[in-house]
């Protein structure tokens, strides 16, 4: 008979590849570039908000984080839902969705 610490791991390796898709981690890579007067900002960190909407034209959003990025020439990366989860049933619920960058609160 195996010990009762070996069986424990051999579960709990079993429960986390079981529910492994449960936990899956919603994230969305976004990539951009910022520029002023057409030109690449100057290499920084800046504080951005993402938000999902259900309308093109804004309203109320349905899923918002602000993050810091930072620019080299201008780009940046960011991974949508690191910063605040998205929910899963957002892309289920919802048809259609626009996403809206904020850089010091003005839309780009």
């Amino acid at each position: 008979m195996k010990s009762p610490a070996v069986m424990l791991i051999v579960a709990t390796v079993v429960f986390i590849t079981a529910a492994a898709p449960l936990f899956a981690a919603e994230l969305i890579s976004y990539q951009g570039r910022l520029t002023s007067g057409g030109l690449p900002v100057v290499d920084s960190t800046y504080s951005v908000t993402f938000g999902l909407y259900r309308d093109s034209t804004g309203g109320a959003a349905l899923w918002q984080e602000t993050a810091p990025v930072a620019t080299a020439d201008g780009l940046f990366d960011h991974l949508l839902g690191s910063v605040t989860t998205l929910p899963g049933t957002l892309f289920v619920n919802e048809g259609r969705l626009f996403l809206n960058v904020a850089l010091d609160g003005a839309s780009l």
